[in-house]
């Protein structure tokens, strides 16, 4: 990790070939993992990505998202694209996968897909909910849910609440919460 974090390439290698031809080890998960770290800090996300299909054991879902995140950051849409499917094929989706992709499409300009990935999330996970009891009746919405039939009385008790924390000193931008 000292070497990914110093930007350390040669020698991190060096070490993982240490490990096996001078001292018999076998590198573990791990140890591939901070490789790859060590790479994609580096910009060398095509090295990266070559070394994870070299690996004499099967990459898991925190090596994919390594990689994912650094092709975020160098812009790499075609490498992050072929390792967001690699981390659909491990059945290991997590919202911030998407996330992460659909950013990498934004940066990009490519709205289309970046709407589709959106749309993938929106369809696949039920919205949070929140949850308010009015006299002996609970009541739940989602956020920008202007359908309950009580949506001006919560946001007008939000405003109400927000308006006595001002009154201690509390500050609140409300310009993008109603």
């Amino acid at each position: 990790m000292a070497c990914s974090h110093a930007g350390l390439v040669e020698e991190g290698k060096r070490y993982i070939r240490s490990m096996i031809e001078d001292y018999g080890l076998k590198p573990q998960l791990s140890h591939f993992g901070c490789m790859v770290d060590i790479y994609c800090r580096g910009g060398l996300l095509s090295e990266a990505y070559e070394f994870i299909l070299a690996m004499p054991v099967k990459p898991n879902a925190v090596i994919w998202r390594t990689l994912l995140g650094a092709c975020g950051i160098h812009g790499y849409v075609e490498l992050a694209s072929v390792t967001h499917y690699k981390l659909l094929e491990l059945e290991e989706r997590l919202v911030g996968d998407d996330v992460v992709m659909s950013n990498i499409y934004a940066a990009k300009g490519m709205w289309d897909k970046k709407l589709m990935v959106r749309n993938e999330i929106k369809q696949r996970r039920a919205p949070g909910c929140s949850s308010i009891e009015v006299g002996n009746c609970i009541h739940e919405f989602v956020s920008a849910d202007d359908n309950h039939p009580m949506a001006n009385e919560f946001y007008m008790v939000l405003l109400h609440l927000v308006e006595n924390m001002r009154t201690y000193g509390y500050d609140l931008d409300l310009s993008s919460s109603f």
